[in-house]
């Protein structure tokens, strides 16, 4: 890309056409004969202002920024409602539990007292003996003997 004037900052669209067709002509040659043309040190020529090249990419570096800290955002800090909320529900919570406890102690104590009782007083129902208690069994062996 050679310019007319060395001393002017801006392309024509010339020197700029005429980058265009010695790129084509590269790539061309370079395609015939199979090997790949030297890489162009020329970039792509941008007609917005420096200005507008830099607000762009200031707004991409925002704007990925923004989507960082976006989950980061979302999450909010408890006022004082929602602690005094969250503890009172904590405390009701923490109420059931002592009962359920208490209720369970007092199931277990009970049912161990009924095992207790029932070890140390004698069942209910006597047992009768297998053979006949004194003098029922002196005249039954009497009897067995004497026939």
């Amino acid at each position: 890309m050679t310019s007319t004037n060395p001393n002017s900052r801006f392309i024509s669209e010339a020197a700029i056409e005429e980058a265009r067709q010695e790129r084509s002509e590269a790539w061309k040659r370079a395609y015939e004969s199979g090997t790949a043309p030297e890489p162009s040190d020329a970039s792509d020529y941008d007609p917005r202002t420096l200005y507008e090249r830099l607000q762009e990419q200031r707004a991409k570096k925002t704007e990925a920024l923004a989507e960082s800290r976006r989950f980061a955002n979302q999450i909010q800090r408890l006022d004082d409602d929602d602690i005094e909320f969250i503890d009172t529900v904590d405390e009701r919570e923490r109420q059931k539990q002592l009962e359920r406890r208490r209720e369970e102690r007092a199931a277990l104590a009970a049912f161990n007292e009924r095992v207790a009782e029932r070890s140390t007083r004698p069942p209910a129902t006597a047992i009768k003996p297998s053979r006949p208690a004194g003098s029922e069994h002196a005249s039954m062996l009497a009897k067995i003997s004497g026939s």
